[in-house]
């Protein structure tokens, strides 16, 4: 990595500031810290693909969808785009998703008062492993 960042300071200085080579040099240089902090976090990604491919998407409902018709329609988009990407990200399947919690989300709204905690697609995932290896 240190090689990475010699280099890097030599393109920089062997260009012309405003060189398209420099300028990239320059930013492995100024985000030199950030670029290899998953060396010390085997936790983290060592890329952001995951992160750009959900915005992608999206982007392009978002372009393909110009006009919701109303801000309502614009905020139920919203909500059901979340859903499905955190559904996506826990591994979850989003029928089954809201198989589970649609029930308990319609009887918390007529009055019968239940903890919503636990509702979240992460939340059940975990629910599903645990019950799949706990012995019956």
């Amino acid at each position: 990595m240190e090689r990475i960042r010699t280099e890097a300071t030599r393109i920089a200085g062997a260009y012309p500031f405003s060189h398209e080579l420099a300028e990239g040099a320059r930013y492995v240089g100024n985000q030199f810290d950030s670029l290899i902090r998953f060396l010390d976090n085997p936790l983290l990604p060592p890329d952001n693909n995951a992160a750009e491919g959900a915005l992608r998407i999206n982007a392009l409902i978002r372009k393909n969808s110009l006009f919701f018709g109303s801000d309502a329609g614009g905020k139920n988009a919203a909500i059901a785009l979340t859903i499905l990407h955190s559904c996506k990200l826990a591994k979850v399947e989003p029928a089954a998703y809201l198989a589970r919690v649609t029930p308990i989300l319609l009887s918390h709204r007529l009055g019968r008062k239940q903890g919503l905690t636990g509702l979240t697609p992460l939340a059940l995932a975990i629910d599903l492993a645990a019950s799949a290896t706990s012995p019956r």
